[in-house]
């Protein structure tokens, strides 16, 4: 394909959301309430016809050509009522009325003579446009669609098959209907945005997350999926066919990105061509009747591309859009490089005369203790050296001597969560009765999208959807995608609702502490394999040797557990799992080989379901329990300590590290952190990962588990604290890891905090707060207790 930007349409005063084709031009509607007819002129360039403004936002649009050729206008409202303009006066002709909020999407079959339309309220409606076709009336009969439990973003009749209808939505099914009733429901990756059949048996649908997917509509199994190469969002998808080229799908969304692929015989998709123009959003693309492909924009624009190298923009256009285009990749570039750069620095480290430089890397943010072990493990180094590596990290970065810091700066976007989904930003928002609730917003997010999740999250009325897509577009509309974007929750540019404080003060929710350390949105995993994976495998192979018959490893066991050690692929699970059934058996002292398989194979998702799932779990976890109360090896405790930490890189581990907390928290805060100190800070990990997962997976989980993993805390922390008076001491990294977990798990949350508060919540953070020299946990520990005095 050779498509190129032929015309610039200066159309509207907003966000031009839908564009239709019509027989010599084509209709366009925008967040300004305009509806639009445009059509060719002689240079085959698009003019204004005329256009009609609503007293409200217009975000779908669809052209119906009646028998003798005339072709009326339909404009899908954001307060529900569709409208239908006469092709001969040009003037409102018919009012359909059924939807209750916005209609994002039309779908019209002029064959059938049909009219589908979605919306918000989670319906779909047929309108029977019978009269309307013949030139015999206006009057509509309609079937309403009523089964998806979210907005319905696309519609589609089904061809050569009347009375069946196909819909997608925002709960992430499509629904094939015969009727009125639900044949058949699909599970889809993601949200549905766009339906697009291309045989009467198979059809395209768009993810929201810019994947596409090919079905089967007969057996309704999905045959293929396709990542957009953009990795944005994608809004629109369109069947491109021209008259002189081979049939193309068509899809644009964020970033004004937009893809062209071809489509092959057998169905399947072959990029073809990438487009872009310098907006922040492409909404909504058509095939117009002289082959080109209009898309509307964020900006008010219509930019239309064609294969006629004769319809080209000039070259001082051409060069203006080149310009800011190149402008706009070089700053993505830049950010990318700025994070990059900050990520993981890489030094080498030669500890005696005479030796040879070992690699020491260490990811910003980070806790460089930690790192510090790891590289004495890896390279098989003495405990002597651990304080000597420490200093000469924090001497050689100086972000180690804060790795928190480092940590909130990278992840400063990443770090509000609202009913336990983690969003870029949130601004508060007050409803009737005063009470204030978040609404979340990602990055490149649809505006609409984001305020009908609000209203589904609160019981909001969906006729507050427009106001609340307006103000999130005011506030967010002029960020662009960054690494550097700044948070409207604690900038100079956040929301403050009227009456909730000035434009630089606003409230303070003693509930929901700001910081870029909490709550935690990332789990911590130990991924690295040996650096000296020769000698890794020479202990295990020594170590093997010395075992009974019955415990020895085989060849392919042991060349299972090479390949783990050297990251490489398995050629079977069964001699991995075989070997480390063996190799737990081993005596303590010679079992460290066998933990660090462990540690790395249960990052595996068949492996971690093998050890975790339901048949072997409780033999796994037995397992774990009997190495940390009962080694006195510390390398072998440390290192189940971070395969405990991997357990949460899949489900199963998840679910079998957050059974039992009550039990768990006493090993690790009452057993492990003072029998060991190095191993205080992966135990502070292995907590924070637990309250990831719990806070994250809240719509999962009901209230009980946070309530046993924070008073589980609470009492093995008190009982320590009790216990071992005088000699109790905690790392820093440690103790704001702990802190950190506890704010995480209550964050938000009023009857769990008083819960805590009656299980002496205050005394373990005055505690903590008091015996650690650190001030970034002492201002964690006192967030904690201002959680404790607010209720």
């Amino acid at each position: 394909m050779d498509l190129g930007l032929c015309q610039i349409v200066e159309s509207h005063n907003a966000d031009v959301k839908a564009v239709s084709a019509k027989q010599r031009g084509l209709s366009s509607v925008g967040r300004d309430g305009r509806v639009a007819v445009w059509a060719f002129s002689a240079e085959d360039e698009l003019t204004e016809e005329g256009h009609k403004d609503v007293p409200c936002p217009v975000n779908s649009t669809a052209i119906l050509a009646r028998r003798d050729g005339q072709e009326y206008i339909f404009a899908g409202t954001s307060k529900g009522p569709i409208l239908c303009y006469s092709p001969v006066t040009g003037e409102e002709c018919a009012r359909l009325e059924q939807h209750t909020a916005n209609v994002c999407t039309l779908h019209c079959d002029s064959q059938e003579k049909l009219l589908v339309s979605g919306s918000w309220d989670g319906t779909a409606v047929v309108w029977d446009l019978e009269a309307l076709y013949e030139g015999k009336g206006v009057h509509c009969e309609k079937i309403v669609l009523r089964g998806h439990e979210q907005s319905v973003w696309a519609v589609a009749t089904v061809p050569g098959k009347r009375g069946y209808f196909l819909t997608g939505s925002a709960d992430k099914t499509i629904k094939l209907w015969n009727g009125e009733s639900v044949e058949k429901a699909m599970q889809a990756p993601d949200i549905i945005r766009a339906i697009q059949f291309v045989s009467p048996t198979h059809f395209y649908a768009l993810c929201n997350t810019g994947i596409v997917t090919l079905w089967d509509l007969a057996t309704c199994t999905q045959l293929a999926s396709y990542k957009s190469l953009s990795g944005e969002f994608m809004y629109a998808m369109q069947m491109y066919s021209p008259a002189n080229g081979p049939k193309c799908l068509v899809v644009c969304g964020e970033g004004g990105n937009a893809e062209v692929w071809l489509l092959n015989e057998d169905l399947r998709l072959t990029h073809a061509q990438a487009l872009a123009v310098p907006v922040a959003s492409l909404w909504t693309v058509a095939q117009l009747s002289n082959d080109s492909l209009a898309f509307g924009a964020n900006d008010g624009k219509i930019y239309v591309f064609s294969q006629d190298p004769a319809k080209r923009i000039s070259a001082d256009i051409a060069e203006q859009i080149q310009n800011a285009l190149q402008v706009k990749e070089a700053e993505k570039r830049q950010a990318l490089q700025r994070e990059a750069s900050r990520d993981v620095v890489t030094i080498k480290v030669a500890l005696e005369e005479g030796q040879p430089s070992l690699e020491l890397r260490y990811r910003k943010g980070t806790d460089p203790q930690i790192t510090a072990q790891e590289f004495i493990l890896e390279n098989g180094l003495s405990q002597g050296y651990f304080g000597q590596i420490v200093d000469f990290i924090k001497q050689s970065i100086p972000e180690a001597n804060n790795p928190g810091a480092a940590a909130g700066k990278k992840l400063q976007k990443q770090r509000v969560v609202i009913h336990g989904e983690v969003y870029d930003y949130a601004l508060d928002v007050t409803l009737g009765g005063g009470n204030e609730v978040k609404i979340g917003y990602n990055e490149g997010e649809d505006y609409d999208v984001a305020a009908e999740r609000f209203c589904n999250q609160n019981d909001v009325p969906k006729a507050m959807i427009p106001k609340l897509s307006q103000m999130l577009q005011s506030q967010f509309g002029h960020i662009q995608p960054s690494a550097e974007a700044s948070d409207p929750l604690t900038g100079a540019n956040r929301y403050i609702p009227e009456g909730n404080g000035s434009a630089t003060g606003g409230t303070y929710d003693a509930l929901r502490p700001k910081s870029d350390d909490y709550p935690l949105t990332m789990s911590t995993y130990f991924e690295r394999t040996p650096v000296a994976v020769d000698k890794a495998i020479n202990k295990l192979a020594e170590f093997n040797n010395t075992q009974e018959d019955q415990c020895k490893l085989d060849d392919l066991e042991l060349a299972a557990c090479c390949a783990v050690f050297s990251n490489g692929d398995l050629e079977s699970h069964v001699h991995l799992i075989s070997a480390l059934n063996k190799g737990f058996q081993w005596p303590l002292n010679t079992l460290l080989p066998v933990v660090d398989v462990f540690r790395l194979s249960i990052l595996r998702p068949e492996i971690n379901a093998h050890f975790f799932g339901n048949a072997h779990v409780q033999e796994t976890l037995n397992k774990l329990r009997a190495i940390l109360l009962t080694s006195q090896e510390q390398n072998v405790v440390l290192t189940a300590c971070r395969a405990i930490c991997n357990a949460f890189k899949h489900p199963k581990g998840c679910e079998a590290m957050t059974g039992d907390m009550q039990n768990w928290m006493q090993i690790f805060v009452g057993e492990v952190m003072l029998r060991w100190a190095n191993c205080q800070t992966v135990v502070g990990a292995i907590v924070c990962n637990i309250a990831v997962f719990l806070t994250q997976n809240s719509q999962f989980v009901d209230m009980g588990p946070k309530e046993d993993a924070i008073i589980a805390i609470i009492l093995a922390m008190k009982r320590t604290m009790e216990e071992h008076y005088a000699t109790f001491a905690i790392s820093p990294d440690a103790a704001r890891n702990l802190l950190r977990a506890i704010v995480s798990l209550l964050w938000g949350d009023a009857e769990l905090v008083r819960m805590s508060k009656n299980n002496g919540l205050m005394d373990i953070a005055s505690t903590l707060k008091d015996c650690v020299s650190d001030e970034e946990a002492k201002n964690i520990a006192g967030d904690i207790m201002a959680m404790t005095r607010a209720v």
